[in-house]
């Protein structure tokens, strides 16, 4: 709900994958749990089909265009030029927090990045690298080492939304 009032696109989109797989979790929980998920999900689905067009109606169809406009604004662009610094900078990068400011002396625009892969190698080099490897080093671990399925469809459908996030 917030994503969308705050018209956050990749709010509402990082649930699109994470949310059927945290339905695959359910699907083998003790049915009171499973029972609650499902009734939970089925009154947010009715609810939006009545709120959604009213929404859009109320923000004179701003948020109907928002979410059906699927371009990058600009993000494609704020990756390159992070990549550029990264091949330019590979051991330490440029800094924490200096990428937006070395992005201008590239001929680019000062903005947020909304991408942390690239940033992360933009600022810290090798060492996000490093620090991306040992993210997805942790993922597999605990997808590894799970005592169920459920506790495997959980942790995958956390980390997708993480990781969609970042």
């Amino acid at each position: 709900v917030q994503s969308l009032l705050t018209f956050s696109r990749g709010g509402v989109y990082n649930l699109i994958l994470p949310l059927p797989l945290a339905a695959l979790a359910a699907t083998r929980l003790e049915k009171r749990t499973r029972t609650l998920i499902i009734g939970v999900t089925l009154v947010a689905t009715v609810l939006a089909y009545f709120l959604l067009p009213g929404l859009d109606e109320l923000t004179g169809g701003m948020m109907g265009q928002r979410f059906t406009d699927l371009d990058t604004t600009g993000r494609t662009d704020i990756a390159t030029v992070h990549l550029q610094i990264f091949a330019e900078n590979p051991i330490f990068g440029v800094g924490p927090g200096a990428a937006s400011s070395y992005a201008v002396l590239l001929g680019g625009q000062m903005v947020a990045s909304h991408t942390e892969y690239s940033r992360l190698l933009a600022e810290h080099g090798l060492f996000g690298a490093a620090a991306l490897l040992f993210l997805a080093g942790m993922l597999l671990r605990v997808l590894l080492t799970a005592k169920s399925s459920t506790e495997r469809w959980l942790a995958l459908a956390f980390a997708a939304w993480v990781l969609l996030d970042m």
